[in-house]
């Protein structure tokens, strides 16, 4: 998986670096993504990838920590220089948060006054300040990049700018609240579960909450097709005050709360190491980012992240059952 992620990745950043320009990527990141294609989307095979592979070594004998160690720092390596050059905060996070995650599963981290569980700590800390460090330098780079009046103000005061990228969402609520807003009625949650279908085939595909707020907010700043788009990350009581009012953000977070504890139900009743990996990202995905993502955003991520990858999984294992059966009946 990691490898036919990491192929698609060079394809996407040699397409970035050649065609396209960095900088220029940087200005306007919808309009290129959606040039470049496919392939950027299925670079996120490299993040699946890189915990599955984690998983494995981890339950294996010591000896394969000599070898799983090096290639897993490869593997986040590769990651994070993809991402640090498609300027992609987000996708960064979830790769350490599902990484972190594997490692905190089949790893069990002891927090006390003893030297190792101090040593835990620690390391722990310079995790998350490397996170931090790292959000931070990519808000500054962007803006560099960026340039112009909103560029300034934003660098001025750039720890402001970071947290408003990671938490500003949720002053969209408060604008709804003040301003009011037509019910989508559930057309943005549609527009996900249809987002696999190609705009070449259906033209007027429903779009997402974001478009559809930023719209609301500054009108005709969201153009189909258009340079120059911008579009706001909604998060789930936004987007669920956005279709259906106050009883849409509790129908949201009934959905959130017990679509996640089914999947850590799955994770614990699972029978081998790749589901029990599978569902352990996908609990941990859904029970963080859905609280800050658009759902267009989360279900075609999730696609690529987990749909995909065990649809190969699946195939991979009745090829093998078919040539066992073969090898059984000579």
């Amino acid at each position: 998986m990691f490898v036919l992620g990491a192929y698609y990745a060079a394809k996407s950043g040699s397409s970035l670096t050649n065609s396209v320009g960095v900088e220029e990527f940087v200005t306007d990141r919808i309009y290129y993504s959606n040039q470049i294609g496919m392939s950027q989307h299925l670079s996120n095979l490299m993040i699946f990838g890189s915990a599955t592979f984690l998983a494995g070594w981890l339950n294996k004998r010591r000896f394969w920590a000599l070898i799983g160690i090096p290639i897993s720092l490869v593997m986040l390596y590769s990651i994070f220089v993809y991402y640090s050059l498609t300027s992609s905060r987000n996708s960064i996070l979830i790769t350490l948060v599902f990484n972190g995650s594997v490692y905190f599963l089949y790893r069990k981290v002891r927090i006390d006054s003893s030297l190792r569980g101090v040593r835990n700590i620690v390391l722990m800390m310079c995790i998350g300040l490397s996170a931090i460090a790292l959000g931070r330098g990519l808000t500054k780079e962007r803006y560099m990049n960026l340039g112009g009046d909103h560029a300034e103000v934003q660098l001025a005061s750039l720890w402001y700018s970071f947290l408003d990228g990671s938490f500003g969402n949720d002053e969209n609520l408060l604008w709804l609240l003040e301003h009011g807003h037509p019910y989508y009625l559930g057309s943005t949650y549609y527009a996900g579960f249809v987002s696999i279908i190609p705009r070449s085939i259906w033209e007027n595909k429903p779009w997402g909450a974001g478009p559809e707020i930023k719209n609301l907010i500054a009108p005709g700043t969201y153009v189909l097709g258009g340079a120059q788009n911008t579009s706001i990350t909604t998060g789930m009581l936004t987007e669920g005050r956005m279709n259906w009012g106050f009883p849409g953000m509790i129908m949201a977070v009934l959905f959130w709360v017990s679509l996640t504890r089914y999947l850590a139900n799955l994770a614990q009743s699972s029978k081998n190491i790749l589901s029990d990996c599978i569902f352990t990202m996908l609990s941990v995905y859904m029970s963080t980012a859905f609280l800050y993502a658009e759902f267009l955003g989360l279900v075609s991520r999730a696609i690529f992240l987990f749909l995909l990858p065990a649809f190969f999984i699946i195939a991979i294992s009745l090829v093998i059952r078919g040539n066992r059966k073969e090898a059984i009946l000579r």
